[in-house]
């Protein structure tokens, strides 16, 4: 269910969620209450042995999901409209490990160097191309993504 959620939050909502944490967190926090309220209606369930209801639970979700979605929603809009949610595309390339403390804290991951593959078949490391591509997108205003620039 959650990998489901993910593709839709990503490519019809457009949020840019890089660990899948809205839809596993989201997705499936929204479902387990509404679960409750479904199978275990009628059972006693927490410390003071209350019955659960199906509308206790959907009012439960009424209160969170407000609270949860707008407390992580809108602090980190703002940070989108300042261009403080993301760290340049140098240290994204380079990794934050490396960028933030020069070590690799994972050795047993070999990394392989980030090749392109041009038109005639020789290879290229990524990072010149990729950092002009960014670049061409921030100066074009629009702020998306082109073509990517072939060379040959």
């Amino acid at each position: 269910m959650p990998w489901h959620a993910g593709n839709f939050i990503e490519k019809k909502l457009r949020i840019d969620d890089a660990v899948g944490a809205v839809a596993v967190h989201g997705v499936c926090g929204f479902w387990s209450p509404l679960a409750v309220g479904l199978f275990a209606a009628g059972y006693p369930t927490g410390l003071n042995n209350v019955d659960s209801s199906l509308t206790g639970q959907l009012y439960g979700m009424m209160i969170f999901l407000p609270l949860g979605f707008f407390g992580g929603y809108i602090p980190s809009w703002i940070l989108k409209k300042f261009n403080l949610l993301r760290v340049p595309p140098e240290v994204e390339l380079e990794g934050l490990d490396m960028a933030e403390f020069n070590a690799d804290f994972y050795p047993e991951f070999d990394r392989p160097a980030e090749v392109i593959i041009e038109p005639d078949g020789t290879q290229v490391p990524s990072a010149p191309i990729l950092l002009e591509d960014y670049a061409n997108v921030i100066h074009n205003g629009n702020g998306r993504a082109r073509e990517p620039s072939v060379r040959g």
